[in-house]
């Protein structure tokens, strides 16, 4: 992954030359920032790898318990296993789940064209701690997931568009044991289950979303949906959801604090962004 690594280093140079020669363009901050996107996500990705060497025993039972205390009224497997009956419905509920690929870079291209340059520091403050919160404590929280604890094979779960559930597993075991020894772009994703980046970063775009007027109830729909899906299609627990929201709800909260802080003697509640109010945040 070194040849990846240096291209983004590279575009993201390229970036700061062109910001440093017109301070106030949005292009090249937007540039910075798909760098730094996919440069943090790879990153994100090193870190939980290494978090998985030498990690604990799985808590799935634990989870288990959780969900069956507070929901004992949901059983897992079987609300699963029934997806399959109806093709439309698990279809649109992969393509919902997989929209967390695409919506980054769709937030990146609306921001270019109708939003500001502050919009891209709130974004990749916002991921960026979201990512951290959810990867940290994995070496203490490592599970097997549902699909693998469960037992559900992936010929039961006909017509599957999303086959990590089961792809992953072998990775972790593997670097937990020490038998894997080499990493490659398909073993870099999908290690975390509690708390579930899909339930974060749902929560995060919602909030990233919001400020586009025309788009804001679309997308919390949309992402709502994902959120929920991520409990039959991503193999999560409901508890790793639950989690993975408050997790997203902290890193705003964190991200909102860091990048704005109040200035003291100012009456106004609006936030300053180096020296300069930005106008209302509702295009």
């Amino acid at each position: 992954m070194n040849d990846l690594f240096a291209l983004l280093l590279l575009i993201g140079a390229l970036g700061y030359a062109a910001l440093r020669a017109q301070p106030c363009s949005k292009l090249a901050t937007g540039v910075i920032a798909v760098a730094a996107f996919f440069g943090i996500t790879l990153l994100a990705a090193l870190a939980a790898a290494s978090l998985a060497i030498g990690g604990g025993e799985y808590i799935d039972p634990l989870l288990v318990q959780i969900d069956e205390t507070f929901l004992p009224f949901f059983d897992w497997k079987a609300t699963t296993l029934s997806l399959p009956n109806d093709p439309r419905l698990y279809a649109l509920l992969t393509e919902i789940y997989a929209s967390l690929n695409m919506q980054p870079a769709a937030f990146m291209l609306v921001v270019l064209l109708f939003g500001h340059r502050h919009d891209y520091h709130e974004f990749m403050g916002v991921w960026s701690m979201a990512l951290a919160l959810c990867i940290l404590p994995f070496a203490w929280l490592p599970a097997q997931s549902p699909y693998i604890y469960y037992g559900v094979t992936e010929e039961e779960m006909v017509g599957a568009g999303v086959t990590l559930p089961w792809a992953f597993f072998p990775v972790l075991e593997g670097i937990r044991e020490g038998h894997l020894q080499a990493l490659s772009m398909n073993s870099l994703s999908g290690l975390v289950t509690i708390p579930s980046f899909h339930a974060a970063g749902g929560t995060v775009l919602i909030w990233l979303w919001w400020r586009f007027r025309i788009l804001r109830w679309p997308m919390v729909g949309l992402n709502a949906m994902m959120i929920v899906a991520a409990v039959p299609i991503g193999s999560h627990y409901v508890v790793d959801i639950v989690a993975g929201v408050l997790v997203g709800l902290l890193a705003i909260v964190v991200t909102k604090r860091t990048l704005y802080p109040r200035r003291s003697g100012v009456a106004s509640d609006r936030i300053i962004l180096n020296g300069i109010a930005p106008p209302a945040i509702s295009y």
